[in-house]
This record gives structure tokens, sequence and C-alpha cells, in this order.
């Protein structure tokens, strides 16, 4: 059966999960910061689809938060325009991190409540792994793709503007490495090193 257009690709929730013999680990969102190891928890085969239902819906979620954000700098950027400069953009991506990371919590409180700790922590390389299996070739090119175009678009809009260099420059930064990250991970799962 056809899918069509979705926001978020299938397989990209998966960087939470990893396969133990118990069932699965899940980690968890950081607990009201977005620093120190994520609480982790065993699961089985059914709970995991119920929690990776709602790591999805927290995913579509955040596209209210990114419309926001976005608006905020375009404000910010038209009534006050020497205001936007680096300090301000990582104070303001800080804020925006923390709050995007206190909800995602909240909303997963009831479903890992009374779940069994697991011993066993997913570090970042584990994540991304975990995502590179779960993710096709398809959405990983595409994800590099969109992330290095908003390399490229942001680093002209350097060049092109001075009124939004400091902005351009944070943001084609980020852009760049996202795209270095998911070329990577498009590297590994058709080398095979990610099986």
């Amino acid at each position: 059966m056809a899918r069509g257009f979705r926001l978020m690709p299938p397989g990209l929730e998966e960087a939470y999960f990893k396969r133990v013999p118990q069932g699965w680990v899940f980690a968890a969102p950081r607990p009201w910061w977005v620093f120190g190891s994520r609480p982790t928890y065993l699961l089985t085969d059914a709970q995991k689809a119920a929690v990776a239902a709602r790591v999805r819906l927290n995913r579509y979620l955040r596209a209210p938060w990114i419309a926001v954000a976005v608006g905020l700098v375009l404000l910010v950027q038209r009534e006050a325009p020497g205001w936007l400069n680096r300090d301000s953009i990582l104070l303001f991506a800080l804020l925006w991190v923390v709050a995007v990371n206190a909800c995602e919590n909240r909303t997963m409180r009831r479903l890992v409540a009374g779940l069994p700790p697991a011993a066993e922590k997913i570090s970042v390389t584990d994540m991304l792994t975990q995502q590179t299996r779960g993710a096709s070739v398809k959405t990983l090119t595409a994800l590099g793709l969109f992330f290095l175009a908003g390399a490229a678009f942001y680093g002209y809009l350097w060049f092109a503007s001075a009124q939004w260099r400091e902005f351009a420059s944070f943001i084609a930064i980020f852009s760049g490495g996202f795209a270095v990250i998911w070329f990577a991970m498009l590297i590994a799962k058709l080398t095979g090193k990610v099986k």
C-alpha cells in the first residue's frame, strides 16, 4: 500500500530504542533539562509500539514550536534589528530547547510511570546507529539534502545581507552540521557499516 507524504518519515523514532534480550531499552527525554544521561526503561514489544507513537507525536508537536521561533526571530529582526546578535540567538536557542524538552518530558511521564528502569544506557552513538537502521536510504538522503540546502541558503544570506549576518551564520553552521550527520548516517547505511 502506497503512503502519502508524511512530515516525519518512518523510522526516525527508532533512535530512542535499542533491542535487548529482555525486550527493548527506551531512552526517555531528560527530566526538565537538556544535559545529563537519559533515563532508560525496559519495554515489551506492545509497550514499544505505544511509546514509539508518542515519540512520533512529540516530533510532530515540534512544528508549532518551530513556527513560533521563526515568527519571533522575524519579528525581532523587523522591530529591533540590532538586538538579534550571537548572544541573543544562543540564549533563545537554549530557552527553546529547554522548553521543548520540558514539554516532551511531560507528555512521556504517564507512559513511563511504573516501567522498570533499565541498567543499560543508550549513548548518542547508539541513538544514531538505531536511527540509521530505522530510516530508509530515501529518508536519510532527503534529510541530508534538506539541511545542506538550508546551510547553502543561509551561507548565501550571510554574504548577501549585513542585517542578517549573525543569524545567518548561526543557522548555516547548525544546518551544515546536521547535513554532515545525515550524510554520515547515509554513508554508514550504504556501505553496510550499519545493518
